[in-house]
């Protein structure tokens, strides 16, 4: 929504000729350019549909639109033409407004440049008559979440969603897709919307998990524009995530207050190298410009440049704290406690919780500068084999339902295992041998597929035995943490505990059905036992 100032020096450039230099190169005649219109505003007697006649007095060709506060276009204004050389007029049509609220936007009077811009507010009032009962809007809490669901399951092949299908859960309208919950998404850009599945897949067939909305012919300066209502106050350091091709960059900023204050994200934007997968961006509500609950957040994504093909805004977005809770687990000692590790150097890891309803999202792994991909641990008591970062906790092994194909390729790509080196602990303790109390926090997920994962994590030790040492796959926690424990019998100074998936040996031929290995561990706390 524009400030008062700018309306103000709108109706100010409206009613006296409003002039710039344009390009020599753009120029008819030479000079400056100037544009002035007659009426400088216009506001409706009734809502029914009215019509009336814009004069433009003019030394330059020009352009016509609509625009509303947030600078969408007003699909219930309609102009007989879009554009106009020199002294010229339009016929304006208002279509009935069939709500019992008033509607106000901008007729935008612009020259071919873009250099010379005049707005003209147009007004109707509601209809007291009206019937028509505005939606109640959910909103979200926090966490926030929106998914981009056709309803039809993942059992779609590739390329077989169109618009025809549209959204189970909102409706699409001109420019605006409108979901159940109440987030609002715009797209500046007039061509209509499209619907793709897969956004980006392999294989080929149960992609249905996957959506995209496309907007095609982007200019320089076009946006994505959200509105998010939520149901609590909302402020403090955050996370935006989104799913998003094709595009050629953004600038994003936030707004509090409908847009007539745009603020600057703080961070930059991250992303896996593949320019498929989701990416983030960090940002702040100071307290003072919080959202208050029943408000919205308004997000724009610009375009940093135009793409003739299509930009594609994928499967999502989710609000999420900038960084996960650090955990409260005891400092090792040389009394007791032989390991404890929290993974708090995860805590700002550009990745996805697997406790929040994002389908396909919940893949989404950290990409860790130093490697490349996997894990580095910070503690030296630590090493990995195919671990990935998540916020505040441990992905071992990977799996991308997305991505299922590549597991056949190379050797036992799917497994992971984490290696702790209980015994060079046992050495600083002063400790020639120990029974060992396990306990660490851990679970599965359901995939984007529906299915649960098929793990069964297992600790194994280089030397001793491990009581209770399987979590069966009936067993494993789906999608939030569960504590186990586990005991080792007799360890020593040169044990090393490994935990693994128990089957991640075997891979199926048909890359649909490859199972999923993958489990997620926090909190590891390993004691002498008492």
């Amino acid at each position: 929504m524009k400030s008062n100032y700018l309306k103000l020096m709108a109706l100010a450039l409206c009613m006296v000729p409003f002039s710039c230099q344009e390009p020599e190169e753009e120029v008819t005649g030479g000079g400056n350019a100037s544009i002035t219109v007659n009426p400088t505003s216009y506001t409706a007697e009734d809502y029914t549909q009215q019509t009336f006649v814009v004069e433009v007095t003019a030394d330059c060709k020009w352009n016509v639109t609509s625009a509303t506060a947030n600078g969408s276009k007003a699909e219930w204004i309609q102009t007989d033409t879009q554009s106009g050389d020199g002294n010229g007029s339009f016929n304006v049509r208002l279509l009935e407004n069939e709500t019992a609220d008033s509607r106000t936007a901008d007729l935008v009077v612009t020259s071919e440049n873009g250099a010379v811009t005049v707005e003209i507010p147009v007004t109707q009032p509601g209809n007291p008559n009206s019937e028509v009962v505005p939606p109640t809007v959910e909103g979200y809490s926090f966490p926030i979440t929106e998914m981009w669901d056709t309803g039809l399951g993942v059992d779609v092949p590739s390329g077989s969603i169109t618009l025809v299908d549209g959204l189970a859960n909102a409706d699409i309208s001109g420019n605006t897709i409108t979901f159940n919950k109440g987030l609002v998404v715009e797209k500046s850009v007039e061509t209509d919307f499209a619907i793709a599945c897969p956004a980006h897949t392999n294989p080929k067939v149960n992609a249905g998990f996957q959506t995209a909305i496309l907007a095609y012919n982007w200019t320089t300066e076009d946006y994505w524009l959200l509105k998010i209502p939520v149901k609590e106050d909302l402020y403090g350091d955050l996370r935006f995530c989104y799913g998003s091709r094709k595009d050629k960059g953004f600038t994003i900023t936030w707004s509090s207050d409908e847009g007539v204050t745009w603020n600057n994200f703080t961070g930059e934007i991250t992303a896996s190298p593949s320019e498929a997968m989701w990416k983030s961006v960090a940002f702040s509500i100071p307290e003072a410009q919080k959202v208050a609950a029943g408000e919205y957040l308004w997000i724009k994504m610009v375009a940093l440049a135009a793409n003739e093909d299509y930009n594609m805004l994928s499967n999502g977005i989710a609000i999420l704290p900038a960084e996960a809770e650090k955990s409260e687990l005891p400092a090792q000692d040389n009394n007791t406690v032989v390991v404890s590790e929290g993974f708090d150097d995860l805590v700002a890891a550009n990745a996805m919780y697997i406790d929040i309803p994002v389908g396909f999202m919940k893949s989404w792994v950290g990409r860790n500068p130093a490697s490349g991909n996997f894990y580095v641990p910070v503690n030296p008591i630590l090493e990995v084999e195919r671990c990935y970062d998540k916020p505040g906790f441990l992905q071992i092994s990977y799996a991308d339902e997305a991505l299922k194909a590549r597991y056949l390729e190379s050797n036992n790509y799917g497994r992971g295992k984490l290696m702790i080196k209980v015994g060079e602990r046992l050495k600083e303790m002063g400790k020639t041998t120990a029974d060992l109390t396990v306990k660490f926090k851990c679970a599965g997920i359901t995939t984007a597929f529906n299915e649960a994962v098929n793990t069964i994590v297992t600790l194994q030790s280089s030397n001793g035995t491990v009581e209770n040492g399987t979590i069966a796959n009936a067993d494993l926690s789906l999608d939030a943490f569960k504590e186990y424990t586990m005991t080792v019998k007799g360890a020593d100074q040169s044990t090393v505990l490994t935990l693994t998936s128990a089957d991640a040996e075997t891979f199926s031929s048909n890359e649909d059905n490859s199972p999923d290995y993958r489990f997620y561990v926090d909190d590891i706390l390993i004691t002498i036992a008492e």
